[in-house]
């Protein structure tokens, strides 16, 4: 996962005792053990946090602008690298951690008349907690650009359409393409998928959206109870 993180190495040079031919006769050497100086180094993993390259991005299913029976299709997406929906955390920082790490990303399938319009945000307006709209800052590592993506979704809203932190586990896979033999073909690749179907015979918005850290011990984290307020995600 992404984050800071320091590597100590320690070394201790020792004998449990031995006797060692010395001439015609033997010399006895008594144990010891001599801690050799420690050595530590702070590395940094990063991952993408507030956007994704467009590269990131291999499919996703339906189609954009897409016409057709899609009311029994759940909206995937596939990702070049296998590793990126677990490389932060869905799970809000604690000690004891609520669970085992959570997907940090999500797919939301809004109806026509309630889907959000996306809007550019500044990052620095991302660093606080914010009671409306619901936001309670980014745990970035290093540098962000300056601009990101993002939608206000009323809690009324977004909270039937959330999965569970159990649900939101099972909505990433790693998929591994076989040859008729059963060998691996190809690098692995991540799969997200939603948990709503479209409505049928209507328009439907799919938001790939971060969920980083929002995810506690009673579920996703509004900040109380929000009532009729917003919350945001970068999307």
């Amino acid at each position: 996962q992404a984050g800071q993180y320091t590597l100590t190495v320690e070394q201790t040079v020792g004998s449990a005792g031995m006797r060692v031919p010395v001439g015609a006769g033997t010399l006895t050497l008594g144990a010891f053990a001599e801690p050799l100086p420690s050595l530590a180094r702070t590395f940094t993993v990063a991952a993408p946090q507030v956007q994704l390259d467009p590269s990131e991005l291999l499919a996703f299913h339906p189609p954009q602008d897409s016409v057709g029976d899609h009311a029994r299709d759940l909206p995937s997406v596939s990702l070049a690298r296998s590793t990126l929906p677990w490389e932060r955390n869905g799970r809000e920082i604690a000690e004891p951690p609520a669970g085992p790490p959570l997907p940090w990303l999500a797919l939301l399938l809004f109806a026509a008349d309630e889907a959000p319009t996306p809007q550019v945000v500044s990052t620095a307006s991302l660093s606080g907690i914010s009671t409306n709209p619901a936001w309670f800052g980014l745990n970035s590592v290093g540098p962000l650009p300056a601009q990101a993506t993002g939608i206000d979704v009323p809690w009324s809203v977004l909270q039937p359409l959330l999965p569970s932190a159990e649900g939101l586990a099972m909505l990433a896979h790693v998929r591994q393409a076989q040859d008729s033999a059963g060998k691996p073909v190809g690098d692995p690749t991540a799969v997200l998928v939603g948990n709503r179907l479209p409505a049928p015979g209507q328009r439907s918005v799919v938001h790939l959206v971060s969920v980083e850290n929002r995810y506690g011990a009673t579920g996703f984290n509004a900040l109380g109870d929000t009532g009729a307020g917003l919350v945001r995600l970068l999307s």
